[in-house]
């Protein structure tokens, strides 16, 4: 080793020491374009259209490898097909079976296109009453309301249901501005009477 060739460093590098997940052969990102290419029914749809009714209730039915559903950015998808081809292997999906996955994807895969990738395993979506309440109880397990409601940060203030707009403008102290009065009609002026009197003897005196 010369002078100018730096040390090997000893510290790990946590990308390179982790174990990197085998994917078995045969089932690659390569193979599963493929068999998207080819498979006719991958989301075992038999000929029944694209559903808007879907509940999470009946989503937590399909938690099984064998039967599994998954609910993504408020679309439905059997994801069973595809467990096999996932890089990561299909320990790391089942726990996400029968359950909402949306925080998890966009967390470690939001650059990735669910289209093009399980596009085809598409069941349906998640019926819009049923995605609101699913949504207020992510947003009551993460404890934002409660946060919110205990910090006071985002309380609004609302005026008084006997206050309307016109009495709210006469306590603050508004006018509205008299109408421009019609072209040709002379301007009544500004100043009172007694002042342009005392004006036009002014000017008189000056002549």
């Amino acid at each position: 080793m010369n002078d100018t060739t730096l040390p090997i460093s000893k510290k790990s590098n946590p990308r390179r020491d982790r174990p990197k997940s085998k994917v078995r052969k045969g089932f690659g990102l390569h193979d599963w374009m493929n068999l998207l290419r080819h498979a006719k029914d991958l989301a075992q749809r038999r000929g029944a259209p694209i559903r808007r009714d879907i509940t999470p209730q009946e989503v937590k039915l399909h938690n099984k490898p064998y039967d599994g559903w998954m609910i993504l950015r408020g679309k439905v998808y059997n994801v069973t097909p595809y467990m096999a081809y996932h890089p990561g292997g299909d320990k790391i999906l089942i726990p996400c079976l029968g359950k909402d996955a949306t925080v998890l994807f966009d967390k470690y895969h939001s650059w990735v296109n669910l289209d093009g990738l399980i596009g085809a395993l598409l069941l349906g979506y998640v019926k819009v009453e049923a995605m609101r309440a699913l949504t207020e109880e992510e947003e009551e397990e993460e404890g934002l309301s409660s946060d919110n409601t205990a910090n006071g940060n985002n309380d609004i203030v609302m005026p008084p249901a006997s206050m309307t707009t016109t009495t709210t403008l006469d306590s603050l102290g508004f006018a509205m501005p008299k109408p421009r009065p019609p072209r040709g009609q002379p301007i009544a002026s500004l100043l009172p009477m007694e002042n342009m009197e005392d004006e036009s003897e002014d000017d008189a005196m000056q002549l």
